[in-house]
């Protein structure tokens, strides 16, 4: 409490030299300052306002025209828009899938008590990101896969040369064994196995 008194007894350069006890004793702010702020609050809606448009303008009429659709029939409240210009920054397909889910927990009686709109927005948010990271997954193999197979090529081409070269089969397993045992990376031992058991199995079962 004396910490309390103390900061609010202490003068202010931002305040004029004013504490805040002092602004607080100092009465009615005056008419030209009820006016700037006023004037201030008004810009501040007005900008809000003009953002909201601007989100409007650039939001897929189809994904609003179902938003405003399912809002109306789920019985949603969103009397400024806010949460369905939220929703419907969202693709197409994130957005009817998150409906059908939300309509699907109604229905079923899982949806938690007193849910309103924002509900809503978290499920088609959470299908899209689950769909982001699929997405991102999937790109990821395939940029492992593209690195292994070049790692492959000149593992196939030395076994080529090494079958070419070497007709004994035994010397052949024997070799393939000795490039495995050798081998520092994982995907170059598993290719020199997987040549061992290829060169077993192309053999007679009586030869294995």
């Amino acid at each position: 409490m004396t910490c309390l008194r103390t900061l609010n007894h202490k003068p202010s350069k931002n305040r004029g030299g004013l504490s805040r006890v002092d602004i607080y004793q100092s009465g009615a702010p005056t008419p030209e300052q009820a006016e700037q702020a006023r004037a201030a609050l008004e810009e501040r809606v007005k900008q809000q306002e003009t953002a909201r448009q601007t989100l409007v303008a650039r939001q897929d009429p189809v994904v609003r025209a179902l938003l405003d659709e399912a809002f109306a029939r789920l019985g949603l409240e969103d009397p400024q828009g806010n949460i369905r210009a939220a929703i419907a920054r969202y693709p197409l397909d994130h957005v009817v899938n998150g409906i059908a889910t939300f309509e699907g927990k109604r229905r079923a009686g899982t949806l938690p008590k007193g849910v309103d709109a924002r509900y809503l927005l978290g499920i088609v948010r959470n299908i899209s990101q689950q769909d982001e990271g699929l997405g991102i997954t999937e790109a990821l193999i395939a940029a492992r896969l593209e690195a292994r197979d070049l790692l492959l090529v000149p593992l196939q081409r030395e076994l080529a040369s090494l079958e070419s070269h070497l007709s004994h089969v035994p010397d052949l397993i024997k070799t393939f064994i000795d490039r495995a045992t050798n081998a520092d990376r994982l995907v170059d031992r598993l290719f020199w196995l997987t040549a061992v058991v290829d060169s077993i199995n192309a053999q007679a079962s009586e030869t294995h």
